[in-house]
C-alpha cells in the first residue's frame, strides 16, 4: 500500500469565500484527495474570523497573509498579487511533499519555486487559462499589459509540471514554448449532487452564472433579454454573481426596464442551491470571451440545461459544446446571443443537454491527479507534434489530435504542385486550423530547395511566410524544410525572412538541438528502411525488438515515447495526413496517441 501525500495547495482566494469556477474546483478536488487518505493543506489568505489555521471538509486551510481585495478599479489587482506572492515565501516552513499553486497571480510561482529549490520538492502549477499580450495590453493597457504578458511567460517556466485544465489551454501554453511537462486534467462536476439538488421554487427562462467582470459579457445577456422581451414579454433571466461590473449591470437592467425580466443574485451559499437554480432554468448563458474551461456550463448541462456560449476562440466552453446537441455557439454580440437563446427557448426538446456529460467525474480527476503528486521527481518532457505538406486530410488528422488533447504544428504549402487542387486545404480551412494549432510556413510550391536556384529557393521561403499570415491574420514564426533538403544558404535565408524556427526532418533526437533552424525530431509515422543502423542501437543491439521496430514503426514511436518519459527532454512525432492514409496507418497513429 502506498503511502498518503501531504499536498499543499497555494492559492490567494477558496470556497466558500469566493464562488469562481477554479475556488469549486480546488474545493472538489482537494476534500476528495483527503477523503482517499492524503493529507491536505490549502494555504490562502485570511478570508474566515478565528484563527490562522481552520479544518473544513478533512482539509487544512492555513491564513499566510491578511486578505487583500482581488480587485481595485474594476481590475485584478496588482497590490495583492505582490504581497501574496511575498507571503508564499513562507512555505519555505511547511512540511508538504509538494506543492501545487495556482497560476493566477503568477507572483507566488516566483516564490514557490525557490521555496522547492530550497527544500529540493516538486512545484506543479495548475494554469486556467493562457492570456496573450494583445488582450493583456486592452486590460491593462501598452505597458502595464506588455509587462503582464512578460511575467505570465516567466512564470510559465517556475514548475517542473503544469496541469492543464482544457486542450484549449494546454495548446496554448504549447504555443507559447513553455519548457515545463504539461499534463491535461479536464475538470469535473459532482453529478451525484446535480441529480440530487432540488429545482428552485423560482425557475427562470435565462440562466447566467459568474464573476461580474468585462470579458464574461454580463451585460451582453441583459441586452439580448431586453431584445427578446420584444416578442415574450414575460421573458424571465437570472444572473448570478459579483464583481466590479456589478453597478454597470444594475444601471443597464434599469436603463432597458427589465426591473421585471431580470434579476440579480450576487451568489448563493451552496452548491445545491446553484444546482436548483439550473434545474429551474430553460437555457444557460455563457457569452464570455476568455474561459479556460467553462466548469459553469458542465454543471448546467449535467442539470439538463443546453448551453449558448461565445464562439471567440479565447473562450475553451465552446469545445465543449456539439453544436445542436448540448447547446450552441455564437458570436458574442447581444444580436448573435438573443438569436441563439430563442433558438434554444423556442425548440427545448431538440437539444440533449446530458449527451455527453458521462465523461466528467471529479473521482477520474482526482485519480490523474494523484498520479502526479506520488512523483517525487518530475522530469521536463516536452511532447509535440508536426504535420506537412497541408493536405485536406490535416483535419482529419487535427480531429485526432484534439481528442488526445495533444498540440502540433501544420506546416502548410498553399499552392503544393504534388496535390490536385481538391486536395490542398482551402484557406478557410487554414484558418480553421490556425484557431487551435500553430500553422508553419513550408514553401509555396513544395519545391526541393537543393533542387532549384538559389533565388527562387528564397522567393519560395518567404512568400509563403507572407501567404500564410494574410491568411489566418496572424505572425507565422516557424518554417519546415520540404523532404529536408536544405544546406546553409538556405538556413541563413530562412533566418533573414523573419522565421525564429525551422525543423528538418532528422530523427532520433530527444531535444530540441542546439541549432535551432535545424531542428531535429523523435520521429516519422512511417517506416523507414534506412533507419536500420539507428534503430540496433536504440533496441540495445537486441535483435528481435531492432526488427519489431523496423517493422511497426508505431512500436518504436511508443518505445522511444518511454525512453523521453524516463529522462525528460523532447519528444516530437512528426508525419503526413495524406501518407497515413495512403498506408492504412490510422490505427497505428491512434494506438500512439493514446
Amino acid at each position: 500500500m502506498q503511502r498518503p501525500v501531504r499536498i499543499a495547495f497555494v492559492t490567494d482566494a477558496v470556497y466558500p469565500y469566493n464562488l469562481g469556477g477554479k475556488e469549486r474546483r480546488l474545493h472538489e478536488i482537494s476534500t476528495r484527495l483527503a477523503k482517499s487518505g492524503h493529507d491536505v493543506h490549502i494555504y490562502t489568505m485570511n478570508w474566515w474570523d478565528g484563527g490562522h489555521t481552520i479544518r473544513q471538509d478533512g482539509v487544512t486551510l492555513h491564513a499566510i497573509s491578511r486578505l487583500h481585495p482581488l480587485y481595485k478599479g474594476g481590475r485584478r489587482s496588482i497590490g495583492e498579487a505582490l504581497w501574496f506572492g511575498l507571503a508564499t515565501l513562507k512555505m519555505a516552513f511547511a512540511r508538504f511533499d509538494v506543492i501545487d499553486v495556482d497560476s493566477m497571480p503568477f507572483f507566488p510561482l516566483f516564490s514557490a519555486r525557490l521555496v522547492c529549490w530550497l527544500r529540493h520538492k516538486p512545484l506543479i502549477a495548475t494554469w486556467h487559462e493562457v492570456t496573450d499580450r494583445a488582450t493583456w495590453q486592452a486590460y491593462l493597457g501598452p505597458t502595464s499589459g506588455r509587462m503582464a504578458s512578460l511575467i505570465e511567460h516567466a512564470a510559465s517556466a517556475m514548475p517542473n509540471l503544469i496541469v492543464s485544465n482544457s486542450v484549449h489551454t494546454t495548446s496554448r501554453l504549447h504555443k507559447t514554448g513553455v519548457r515545463a511537462a504539461v499534463i491535461t486534467v479536464p475538470l469535473g462536476v459532482n453529478l451525484g449532487a446535480i441529480e440530487a439538488a432540488p429545482s428552485a421554487q423560482a425557475g427562470s427562462d435565462v440562466l447566467f452564472v459568474g464573476r461580474l467582470l468585462s470579458h464574461k459579457n454580463a451585460d451582453l445577456v441583459v441586452r439580448a433579454i431586453g431584445m427578446l422581451k420584444a416578442s415574450r414579454p414575460t421573458i424571465s433571466c437570472t444572473i448570478v454573481g459579483d464583481g466590479p461590473e456589478r453597478p454597470q449591470i444594475e444601471a443597464l437592467i434599469t436603463e432597458l426596464g427589465l426591473q421585471d425580466n431580470v434579476r440579480l443574485l450576487p451568489g448563493v451559499d451552496r452548491d445545491t442551491e446553484l444546482y436548483g437554480l439550473m434545474k429551474a432554468a430553460k437555457v444557460f448563458a455563457l457569452p464570455s470571451v476568455r474561459e479556460g474551461f467553462g466548469l459553469a456550463a458542465v454543471e448546467a448541462n449535467a442539470a439538463g440545461l443546453p448551453v449558448v456560449t461565445s464562439s471567440h476562440s479565447d473562450n475553451a466552453t465552446r469545445d465543449l459544446i456539439e453544436e445542436g446537441v448540448n447547446g450552441l455557439t455564437v458570436a458574442p454580440n447581444a444580436k448573435d446571443l438573443a438569436k441563439g437563446l430563442e433558438t434554444v427557448l423556442s425548440n427545448p426538446k431538440k437539444f440533449q443537454p446530458k449527451a455527453n456529460i458521462a465523461g466528467y467525474d471529479w473521482n477520474q480527476v482526482v485519480s490523474q491527479l494523484t498520479k502526479a503528486y506520488r512523483t517525487p521527481t518530475i522530469k521536463p518532457l516536452t511532447v509535440t507534434t508536426s504535420w506537412d505538406d497541408g493536405h485536406v486530410l490535416d483535419l482529419k488528422l487535427a480531429a485526432l489530435l484534439k481528442r488526445h488533447h495533444l498540440a502540433g504544428t501544420f506546416y502548410v504549402s498553399p499552392q503544393d504542385r504534388e496535390f490536385m487542387a481538391a486536395d490542398r486545404l482551402t484557406p478557410d480551412q487554414v484558418r480553421e486550423l490556425a484557431d487551435d494549432f500553430e500553422i508553419g510556413a513550408h514553401t509555396v510550391t513544395h519545391p526541393r530547395l537543393t533542387q532549384v536556384p538559389l533565388a527562387e529557393a528564397e522567393a519560395e521561403i518567404r512568400e509563403s511566410k507572407h501567404q500564410l499570415e494574410r491568411m489566418v491574420g496572424k505572425p507565422i514564426t516557424t518554417f519546415c524544410y520540404p523532404g529536408g533538403a536544405y544546406n546553409a544558404d538556405h538556413v541563413r535565408i530562412t533566418q533573414a525572412a523573419g522565421y525564429s524556427y525551422a525543423r528538418t526532418t532528422d530523427r532520433f533526437a530527444f531535444s530540441g538541438g542546439a541549432r535551432p533552424f535545424e531542428t531535429p525530431t523523435t520521429v516519422h509515422a512511417y517506416r523507414h528502411w534506412s533507419d536500420v543502423f539507428k534503430i540496433v542501437r536504440f533496441a540495445r543491439f537486441n535483435p528481435l525488438a531492432a526488427l519489431d521496430y523496423l517493422l511497426n514503426w508505431d512500436h518504436l514511436a511508443m518505445a522511444m515515447f518511454d525512453r523521453a518519459q524516463s529522462r525528460g527532454g523532447v519528444f516530437h512525432l512528426w508525419g503526413h495526413s495524406w501518407e497515413i492514409d495512403a498506408n492504412h496507418d490510422w490505427t497505428r497513429l491512434e494506438r500512439v496517441l493514446t
